[in-house]
């Protein structure tokens, strides 16, 4: 009885294991916003919103667009193509941009590793360079923003666009200005966005 009550036990976790190896990988597919990773109180990380957005599309192509000035104006900075190479990396390939055109046709190997379903960590060498690029990206969802450390809009958390028709406050426009600006002089001399705090564990 004992024997027979053990090949079962083993016959049901056999059954179990396919269903298990089955579960479905995040995608790298969606709309992800840029982040920016910070230690304020030198321990616990916290994380702050940056008007930059990426498109990967699910035919093989991305776009990257950003807010430039307080009035809302939005620029896209890439498009190109990418292919998955791995569970870990991804190369993408730039076929237009406004800000560095040595980027265009060059493969860029990218290693990913995902924090959660909608929270992924890059890092990338960017044509040849010594220093490690890393980037943080939430995927744009239906849902409120839940992360941890999160301290983009949300009731006593920071400005946010008011809902009454009037458009963007003083406080909000003049804070996604000063990001814009931040981004766009990272995305002409390269570097790491804000996100010094990564380390190699983090990817």
């Amino acid at each position: 009885m004992k024997r027979r009550n053990l090949l079962l036990s083993l016959l049901l976790a056999g059954c179990c294991l396919p269903a298990m190896a089955q579960k479905e990988k995040p995608s790298l597919k969606g709309i992800w916003q840029q982040v920016i990773m910070e230690h304020p109180d030198g321990q616990h990380p916290h994380f702050n919103m940056v008007p930059v957005w990426k498109i990967i599309h699910s035919d093989g192509t991305f776009d990257t667009f950003l807010v430039i000035n307080s009035e809302g104006f939005a620029l896209k900075a890439y498009e190109g193509t990418y292919t998955v190479t791995s569970d870990s990396t991804y190369t993408e390939v730039v076929t237009a941009t406004n800000t560095d055109t040595t980027l265009i046709g060059k493969d860029n190997v990218m290693t990913y590793r995902f924090l959660s379903p909608d929270m992924l960590f890059v890092s990338y060498q960017e044509n040849g360079a010594q220093d490690v690029s890393r980037e943080a990206w939430r995927r744009v969802t239906f849902d409120m923003p839940g992360f941890p450390g999160h301290h983009g809009p949300g009731p006593g958390k920071g400005p946010r666009p008011p809902r009454d028709g009037r458009g963007p406050s003083k406080e909000f426009k003049d804070k996604a200005e000063k990001q814009a600006q931040q981004k766009q002089q990272q995305l002409r001399q390269g570097g790491n966005a804000g996100n010094d705090d990564f380390d190699d564990d983090d990817f």
